[in-house]
């Protein structure tokens, strides 16, 4: 676990030392005072505006290469291979980044190109939305890598859409 000390495991509020708020949130809520969950299903919009300074940060810089982990891929591979083995429908999904940050990155082919092999060799679809009229515009993002809730609500609508025309869903009614 990268970037995590032994304290960490001993002693979790360490690892949020930067967010002070978190921790009293944390130790509000041990001591008994529960704040009401703001999630449907798990999801939260964040309802925020573009800020550009991280990605300006990034910029600034040579370029962005995403690392490719042999581990990890072949992790993925025997999970895709158990999910075609056991007849369990994959969908895989690349999420709308913001354009700038994607053509910054330099290696962006190579990862593509991993899960367009993936798509192939299982014949599971891959829906890529890194090109998608989401990408162009920071109205939908608030930072280069995440949607705020207005994009992510498109977003989810679009790839709802997506899923329901590759015509592997069961309709039970």
């Amino acid at each position: 676990m990268k970037g995590f000390s032994d304290f960490d495991f001993y002693i979790p509020t360490l690892c949020y030392q930067s967010n002070i708020s978190d921790i009293i949130t944390g130790f509000v809520a041990f001591w008994g005072k529960h704040y009401p969950n703001r999630r449907y299903k798990g999801y939260q919009g964040q309802e925020r505006k573009w800020n550009g300074i991280e990605l300006e940060k990034i910029l600034s810089g040579d370029s962005l290469v995403s690392e490719i982990d042999p581990n990890i891929v072949q992790q993925f591979d025997s999970f895709l291979n158990h999910c075609k083995k056991n007849n369990m429908q994959v969908v895989m999904v690349f999420s709308p980044e913001y354009i700038k940050a994607t053509k910054f990155t330099k290696n962006k082919n190579e990862v593509m190109n991993i899960y367009r092999s993936f798509s192939k060799k299982y014949d599971f679809p891959f829906l890529d939305y890194s090109t998608d009229s989401l990408c162009y515009d920071t109205t939908y993002f608030y930072n280069a890598m995440h949607l705020n809730k207005i994009g992510a609500e498109l977003f989810s609508s679009k790839l709802a859409h997506d899923i329901d025309s590759l015509g592997i869903l069961k309709k039970n009614f």
